[in-house]
């Protein structure tokens, strides 16, 4: 089977290890080890289509229209005609085209060369419900249109978690048949091994960018606390937090962004629990790399991670910016370390049972090909009629 795959062109995009562009890219590998992926295209609008946006989705006062305005309708629709001028002019022939989201439409309206699927973490309609500082009312109406006709046409719509398929389904008026939870992969080269981990040593573990998105401030409010009890604990916090000043707070180490593989490895052997008491999350990888590395997660209900910690199981969760809540639960894991393993073991088989990149092609694979063979037969139907 040849296909095609496409995905946006913003700078988020093209890292190769971590956030969207890295499950992107880790994706996309596996998916060329079972298939023929001739290439991924990444459609770039002109400078005129992004300042046109730019200008229409700004607000005085949203700290979010940079973010929106990369969903703007003229993006979209310039998107959506530089992916059909690729398709059109592609010399090699193929089955099916695979897209890594819906910011734009693979075929402009137009009739396709081969059927398409598509796979989100996340909905514009559930932002509006969970994360509506993330919607700029003024474009809502005609994106949430577009978007709903390039769902509605795809021969399959694959989904990070259950609340998206179930978005895609009542949201968007997709048949239930043809939206698919395959969940979403851990962006490692490689899965660690199981070991016979310790714990006891109060090591908390944060990795998030932004600082007030991902909670950070509530970690650092919370740390006073849960160091009256375990003096010796130290929280070890990696990422960018993004033009935000880092208070020192006792116990609190920052590392910054790590790009040294080994070292990451080494800072999550080292822990012995994983928090990040994120506002605003749609899917959860981080979480799910953690628990590759037996630790015990302390999340927030919201988004797709309550689908990814299994409360009470995998590890805790939180209401977003519930400070109080986090102590108790940081505490009751640092005295009970049997409680700590427990929840290690059950979220490092749930890691490797569920959120490989192999496990969710493993997942597409069967309604790929289905797709593709659909299409094969009605031109082959066509061809014998005319």
């Amino acid at each position: 089977m040849k296909i095609i795959g496409l995905s946006s062109s913003e700078s988020e995009y093209q890292t190769q290890t971590t956030g969207v562009g890295g499950a992107m890219h880790y994706f996309f590998k596996e998916l060329s080890k079972r298939t023929e992926l001739i290439d991924v295209y990444q459609p770039k609008p002109n400078l005129l289509s992004r300042a046109y946006s730019l200008l229409s989705t700004y607000e005085i006062g949203n700290k979010e229209w940079k973010r929106a305005y990369k969903r703007h309708c003229a993006l979209f629709r310039a998107k959506s005609r530089l992916c059909r001028k690729h398709l059109e002019q592609h010399a090699d022939p193929f089955d099916l085209i695979f897209q890594w989201q819906f910011f734009f439409s693979p075929t402009d309206r137009y009739p396709s060369r081969a059927p398409y699927c598509l796979y989100n973490d996340w909905t514009t309609k559930l932002n509006e419900r969970e994360y509506p500082h993330w919607v700029i009312p003024k474009i809502r109406k005609e994106i949430n249109e577009l978007q709903t006709e390039m769902l509605q046409q795809a021969a399959y719509v694959f989904a990070f978690t259950d609340k998206v398929r179930q978005s895609y389904i009542h949201d968007y008026g997709v048949h239930p048949d043809r939206a698919v939870t395959v969940w979403g992969g851990i962006n490692m080269d490689a899965i660690p091994e199981r070991i016979d981990k310790p714990y006891g040593s109060a090591h908390i573990l944060f990795v998030g960018n932004h600082y007030e998105a991902k909670g950070l401030d509530t970690l650092l409010q919370a740390m006073p606390a849960i160091r009256e009890r375990f003096p010796d604990t130290r929280a070890t916090i990696i990422g960018n937090p993004v033009g935000h000043p880092m208070p020192e707070v006792p116990g609190v180490f920052y590392k910054g962004v790590v790009h040294d593989k080994e070292e990451m490895h080494a800072l999550y052997r080292s822990a012995d629990v994983f928090v990040l008491p994120t506002r605003s999350e749609t899917f959860g990888h981080v979480f799910a790399e953690a628990m590759a590395y037996q630790l015990p997660c302390i999340g927030t209900i919201t988004g797709g991670v309550p689908e990814v910690i299994d409360d009470g199981k995998t590890g805790l969760l939180i209401e977003r910016g519930d400070e109080r809540r986090l102590v108790q639960h940081v505490c009751h894991l640092f005295e009970h370390p049997d409680l700590m393993k427990r929840m290690g073991v059950r979220g490092y088989d749930k890691a490797i049972s569920k959120f490989t990149w192999e496990k969710v092609v493993d997942r597409m694979e069967p309604y790929l090909y289905e797709a593709a063979s659909y299409q094969a037969k009605q031109s082959a139907g066509s061809k014998i009629s005319s």
